[in-house]
């Protein structure tokens, strides 16, 4: 086990700090030795009251997401308080961030899948999608990763190897989405490692395949709160129906203009707007702005797509690289499913207006990349003594609050926050989060409480504009 440290400045925010840039080589597959390493980094930033609490370990989602790029951006703030209960590591997981070795593609992919004049439909979606799994996967291969060694138990295990390798008998995690997920994995498998943990999205072992009804759940939270909002307001879910109706049998062109070149037509299916609306109940961005763009296209007017650049980088994401990780393919086609949770995703989808959009490409693209499932005992429900606070917010529709509802029957010693007009990606900026977060790894007591969100929900006014598709 070799650990390296060197002496960093991170900033984030406008601010700076003092920090170490740490190496750790682990394992690449435990079960075979011989199988190579993996480089983790990551960022220790110093404790900043005398005698604090353990370590503080951040276990960001995704899977594949960056903790240490996540602290150059909104989250500075947070890993800066945090620094009074104890050191703060940020980590980056095995397939993300600057971890090596990497399970990005890029030279599977010089080309969109398709070009953005030709009509994505969910079958195209998932062909391609499995077309690129498969022979990302051989690439990786070739280079010399084990693409079956990255799930979540073997990333469970980097984060007890590294606690030793910091000597620290115990640690506090602070984690959010699937980093929630991997904190579970390592209380089951560590079970005396972890002291307190915090858990934003929580993201439980059978969460990893979202329920049809949660989505529509929240897309009626919202209908409800956008015609609170904007009296006169259209019906969200009624209209959306219509909308993807409508689309469905007349896919509408918009023109999207590029600098310096000329327009091009850029063709809209019914599975572009499943996927950017499914995508999009994860981001009060486009949660503010959902009641007004389907309002518009109910009207025929789909020129948002081309005009907004929020509703743009989903479209073109979908079309340039099908938003697809190979380190999410792996990570969540290894945690799985239980058989009874599946049945009832298979029932709820032909009803649901989304049905299983919220998880493409997911399972079709899971057999292409081969990845060992972790089992019914992975999935099984965790019993823990940690002491544990739950963070949900009223607008994660990813993570949704009975996904804490459910786990938190395990947990001896657990609390909830609830953050009012948090959606999934919004849970830890919340400064009342903050604040508690603190008092929590500090060994304070945490009432279940609302708390406010960052910036309150404001819907985007309904006003007619733009051109009539063709």
């Amino acid at each position: 086990m070799t650990i390296s440290l060197r002496r960093y400045v991170l900033e984030g925010g406008g601010r700076s700090t003092d920090a170490e840039l740490g190496s750790l080589s682990v394992p690449m597959n435990r079960s075979e030795p011989g199988r190579g390493t993996v480089e983790l980094q990551f960022v220790r930033l110093p404790a900043t009251t005398p005698g604090a609490g353990p370590p503080i370990i951040f276990l960001n989602g995704g899977p594949g997401l960056s903790a240490i790029r996540a602290a150059r951006g909104r989250l500075f703030a947070l890993f800066d308080a945090l620094r009074a209960a104890g050191d703060v590591i940020l980590l980056d997981q095995r397939g993300a961030g600057s971890s090596t070795p990497t399970l990005q593609c890029l030279e599977t992919n010089g080309t969109p899948f398709v070009g953005m004049e030709k009509l994505l439909t969910r079958d195209e979606a998932v062909r391609l999608a499995i077309d690129w799994v498969r022979r990302c996967a051989q690439q990786l291969s070739r280079a010399g990763a084990d693409v079956h060694a990255f799930h979540t138990h073997e990333s469970a295990d980097d984060v007890a190897q590294l606690a030793r390798a910091l000597n620290a008998p115990r640690v506090s995690v602070v984690a959010w989405s699937y980093g929630t997920h991997l904190a579970f994995a390592v209380m089951r498998r560590h079970p005396q490692l972890v002291a307190r943990a915090v858990l934003a999205g929580p993201e439980g072992p059978d969460h990893t395949f979202k329920l049809p009804s949660r989505i529509e759940q929240y897309l009626a939270a919202i209908d409800a709160r956008a015609r609170a909002q904007l009296p006169g307001a259209p019906g969200l879910l009624v209209t959306m129906r219509r909308v993807l109706d409508a689309v469905e049998a007349r896919p509408p062109i918009v023109a999207m203009t590029h600098a310096g070149a000329e327009p091009s037509a850029a063709r809209v299916s019914r599975f572009d707007l499943e996927w950017m609306t499914a995508e999009g109940i994860a981001d009060v961005r486009m949660i503010a702005r959902m009641p007004g763009w389907y309002a518009r296209m109910a009207r025929g007017h789909f020129d948002d797509i081309a005009r907004d650049p929020v509703l743009r980088a989903y479209y073109e994401s979908l079309h340039t690289d099908l938003a697809l990780t190979m380190a999410r393919v792996c990570m969540d086609c290894a945690s799985g499913v239980s058989r009874e949770r599946w049945q009832r995703i298979e029932r709820e989808a032909p009803t649901t207006l989304l049905g299983r959009t919220v998880d493409f490409p997911l399972p079709e693209v899971c057999d292409a990349v081969g990845m060992p499932d972790l089992g019914d005992t992975f999935r099984a429900p965790l019993r823990s003594d940690t002491p544990a606070l739950f963070v949900t917010g009223t607008l994660d529709a990813r993570t949704p609050e009975e996904n804490a509802h459910e786990l938190m029957p395990g947990f001896a010693n657990a609390s909830h926050l609830t953050v009012e007009d948090a959606g999934h990606t919004d849970l830890l900026h919340a400064p009342a989060v903050r604040a508690a977060a603190v008092r929590f790894l500090q060994g304070a007591a945490v009432e279940p409480s609302f708390v406010p969100a960052e910036h309150p929900l404001r819907f985007e006014p309904i006003e007619p504009h733009g051109s009539t598709a063709a």
